[in-house]
């Protein structure tokens, strides 16, 4: 009776050792077709970081879902290159609360350098983490070779990563993505502005308010959807 119940035992075991090891190898593959589809050039979709939120009139809660969503995704960085020049008030007064919250919580001032003529790899060298350089709009993804960023090596050596704010205009109706933004290997700005709108649309349920959303593209960029202001 001893033999027998220990064939048993070995026997249920079976099934569960073959279903771990394809699950093993389901995952591990999955991960090996990922890993190809980057290196390869071919794009995947952007991810969410922020689902879009409504914007309310102080902007509080926007500055709260950036600061437990965005802030964890840029904070271990030296340097956050953001794309947002030129200033208009509301991003001005959004950069001074974020800024103002990571000191109260960090204890550590933000380093924010506004006019980046004068950056260098020997001033970048000496700025103090966390520091914020601010670009104009185009200037600071890497959807394309960013010849900015990379005739300063320093911020590839200390780490960084880029935030570039976006703001666009909600249709009436749900967007349509162009064929040739679908044929794209690598998604340059316009089209990933298209697919990102187009992506979030359904979320985006309340007619009358602004909306916000953040998404991520290839593990690198970040992107900070602002809908504008109606009538605007």
């Amino acid at each position: 009776m001893k033999s027998q119940n220990q064939n048993n035992g070995h026997s249920s075991k079976t099934p569960f050792r073959i279903t771990l090891t394809l699950l093993t190898l389901g995952f591990l593959i999955s991960g090996l077709c990922m890993l190809y589809l980057v290196k390869s050039g071919v794009s995947l979709r952007t991810a969410p970081i922020i689902s879009p939120s409504p914007i309310k009139e102080n902007m509080s809660e926007m500055v709260d879902s950036l600061f437990v969503r965005l802030l964890p995704e840029i904070q271990p960085h030296h340097f956050v290159v953001w794309g947002v020049l030129p200033f208009s008030s509301e991003t001005q007064s959004l950069l001074q609360m974020l800024m103002g919250r990571y000191q109260l919580i960090y204890k550590n001032s933000v380093t924010a350098v506004t006019d980046a003529s004068f950056v260098d790899n020997s001033f970048l060298q000496s700025c103090p983490s966390p520091c914020w350089i601010f670009l104009p709009l185009l200037s600071a993804n890497e959807l394309s070779f960013n010849k900015w960023i990379s005739d300063r090596p320093v911020l590839a050596k200390k780490s960084y990563t880029t935030v570039t704010i976006v703001y666009f205009d909600r249709p009436l109706e749900k967007p349509q993505t162009t064929s040739e933004c679908l044929k794209e290997k690598i998604l340059d700005l316009d089209c990933l502005i298209s697919i990102s709108i187009r992506d979030s649309y359904k979320k985006m349920k309340t007619q009358h308010e602004r909306y916000f959303f953040v998404r991520q593209y290839n593990q690198k960029d970040l992107f900070l959807f602002i809908e504008k202001p109606k009538g605007e």
